[in-house]
């Protein structure tokens, strides 16, 4: 089931923290630290004023995301916007001229030097700005959150570009997906900066096999440790292992549904069951587990196995597709999830254990 979301979209509300959060992320970037502003005195002061601008026309588009405390930041450009309006290029040159005196010169070459490397052959999304704030570093939080926005540029089937400023970031982004397909200097005895691509990973939903027997263990364990004590309830591996292989066995009452982009390992989950029931006319189908890994949750993961689900159950000639109503408002998320889906509220589900 899907419980929350790994990132947001930023607000007004979140512009200083965001800004405080980027300012810092780059004090040691080849480009935007020493090259940029070679004044160390300076440098914070002079970081903040141009990534206040860049910034701020970024939150316009609605795709500046962050984590949920902007320990993280993403400011990208969707398909087909300008990254700037003549207001906002005026203030760029306005600024530079005031603060950056006889460098303003070099700057804006160098920032020209970057607008220009753009592809303008397909349509893509723009990251042109990440970080994660120094207190934070190491935990991985900064490419989750490119790996989920990238689950939803995905989702809608776009390329994406970015600039790497700094070398030492290029194989992470290279185990994203992206790869380099240019490199230009920046004036001044400036650093080399590499273009990267990345074409959008297709996603697939297929039935599990029993090849899949460790990874759906896997996943729904991993559902389990989210809903419950999973030691205390007594689930692990091998606790699971035997229902796990009965399920992908049967293959007539009983699937397992597989979310996977590309050739890459499933990232989410969707067991089904079928059920007979007067009040349903004969045979409808029930959702047992869902489970989407936490980086790719709201990118459309979720839907996409629940409308394979509904494909499936159709071809069946099931007439309602169920599932058990979780407690609100702690899962009003889910909640909402499956009315989105097309769900009605028809109320809760109560069970009994017949061990007991």
């Amino acid at each position: 089931m899907l419980r929350s979301e790994r990132s947001r979209v930023a607000t007004s509300q979140d512009f200083e923290f965001l800004l405080e959060t980027m300012t810092l992320a780059f004090s040691d970037d080849p480009v935007w630290g020493d090259w940029a502003f070679p004044d160390r005195q300076r440098a914070l002061e002079l970081r903040r004023a141009f990534f206040r601008l860049w910034l701020e026309s970024s939150l316009r588009y609605n795709w500046l995301r962050v984590t949920q405390g902007c320990e993280a930041v993403a400011a990208w450009f969707p398909p087909g916007e300008a990254e700037s309006t003549p207001e906002d290029e005026r203030r760029l040159i306005s600024t530079a001229k005031e603060l950056l005196g006889d460098r303003a010169a070099v700057f804006m070459e160098g920032c020209d030097l970057i607008e220009a490397s753009h592809p303008r052959t397909r349509p893509h999304y723009y990251l042109s700005l990440i970080g994660t704030h120094p207190k934070h570093r190491g935990r991985g939080i900064g490419m989750a959150l490119l790996s989920e926005n990238l689950a939803r540029i995905d989702a809608e089937g776009m390329p994406a570009y970015l600039e790497s400023t700094n070398p030492g970031n290029n194989s992470r982004y290279e185990r994203l997906g992206f790869t380099k397909f240019g490199r230009f200097t920046l004036p001044g005895g400036g650093p080399s900066v590499d273009t990267m691509w990345r074409e959008p990973h297709r996603m697939r939903v297929r039935q599990a096999t029993g090849a899949d027997h460790d990874i759906v263990t896997a996943l729904v364990l991993r559902l389990l440790s989210e809903l419950f004590d999973p030691v205390g309830c007594g689930y692990s591996r091998q606790t699971l292992a035997p229902a796990v292989e009965k399920l992908i066995r049967d293959g007539s009452r009983s699937w397992a549904l597989l979310a996977c982009l590309d050739q890459d390992p499933p990232i989410g989950i969707l067991t089904l069951n079928e059920c007979t029931a007067i009040y349903a006319f004969g045979h409808f189908g029930e959702i047992s587990e869902l489970y989407v890994e936490p980086e790719y949750r709201s990118a459309g993961v979720g839907a996409a196995l629940v409308d394979e689900a509904i494909r499936f159950g159709r071809e069946r000639g099931w007439s309602l597709l169920e599932v058990g109503a979780p407690d609100v408002p702690r899962w009003q998320r889910t909640v909402d999830f499956y009315l989105r889906c097309g769900f009605s509220m028809v109320g809760p589900r109560l069970t009994r254990d017949l061990d007991a």
